[in-house]
Order: C-alpha cells, then structure tokens, then sequence
C-alpha cells in the first residue's frame, strides 16, 4: 500500500507535505487494522487473507441453497430452543409458587 501511495504521489507530482500525512494516516489505519484482527485470534492481514483463502476452499464444494437451507434450519432451532428457554422459565416460576 505504501507503494502505491509514493508511487502516485511521484506521478502526480505531490510535495512531501502532502506525501507525509497520507502516509501517516495509511500507517494509522494499517496498524488500527491489524490491532482488531489481532483481537480475534487473526495475526494480521496476511494470515486474514490465508484464512479468507482456507473458507473460500472448504465451502467451494457446498452450493448456496445448501447454504441457505442450513442457515434456515439453525433459525428453526433457535426459536425452538428460545422457546424452550421461555417454558422452563415458566417452569421454574410455577415450582418456586408451588414451594417446591
């Protein structure tokens, strides 16, 4: 990235007062960047673009109305189990008024 910005600035003919704080911001948002990829287990954008690479692989074989009926399946089982959730609840209330 760096390279294309000195590579512009050297075509447009930019002083380095104007190179220097695009390259600062550049390195700014680079950083910032591989500080929240870091945060989620992601050593930096070249491991990003090796893992984007590995998903691209692994789900290459699985058609998108697969996907699309996988996805609706697991909402079902949400609300199925949200529920649940609202029954056991009611559940536990009605044995804590009962003195169980």
């Amino acid at each position: 990235m760096l390279w294309l910005v000195l590579a512009r600035a050297r075509q447009a003919g930019d002083a380095m007062d104007v190179l220097l704080p695009q390259l600062d911001a550049l390195l700014a948002f680079a950083a910032e960047l591989d500080a929240r990829l870091q945060s989620t287990g992601v050593a930096g954008i070249g491991d990003t673009l090796a893992l984007h690479a590995r998903v691209k692989h692994a789900l290459a074989g699985i058609s998108a109305a697969d996907l699309d009926a996988r996805l609706a399946a697991v909402e079902a089982l949400q609300r199925e189990l949200a529920t649940l959730a609202k029954t056991l609840d009611g559940v536990r209330r009605l044995k804590r008024l009962v003195g169980e």
